[in-house]
């Protein structure tokens, strides 16, 4: 009889642009962003008119401003680490290099 597998969950973190706390589900790469992060409120340059679309639906949905920050109201779940990491940067970001585990090591290590 096989045990379920448990679910394997890294905190991690992001400081480019951003103050972001997450978990990373080392089974399927899927990646939480934490409510009560700080993410970067503003759209970075390269961000084209999709990606600007995108992000300010989640900024409604899911970020509050508080004290000229915007901060993450309720925990978001990506499938990919990347999609997290451009939620909270503001622009396109390798999720797998952006985030760090609690030894400061990229993600990408959680990948091979």
């Amino acid at each position: 009889k096989q045990m379920p597998s448990q679910k394997k969950e890294i905190k991690c973190f992001l400081t480019r642009n951003a103050n972001a706390q997450g978990l990373f589900n080392i089974d399927n790469h899927s990646l939480t962003v934490l409510s009560g992060s700080m993410i970067n409120p503003n759209h970075l340059p390269k961000l084209d008119g999709a990606g600007r679309q995108t992000r300010d639906r989640q900024f409604a949905e899911y970020t509050e401003e508080r004290d000229g920050s915007r901060i993450v109201k309720t925990n978001v779940r990506f499938d990919t680490p990347s999609g997290a990491a451009q939620f909270c940067v503001g622009g396109s970001s390798n999720g797998w290099l952006d985030w760090k585990d609690e030894a400061g090591q990229e993600l990408k290590k959680y990948r091979e």
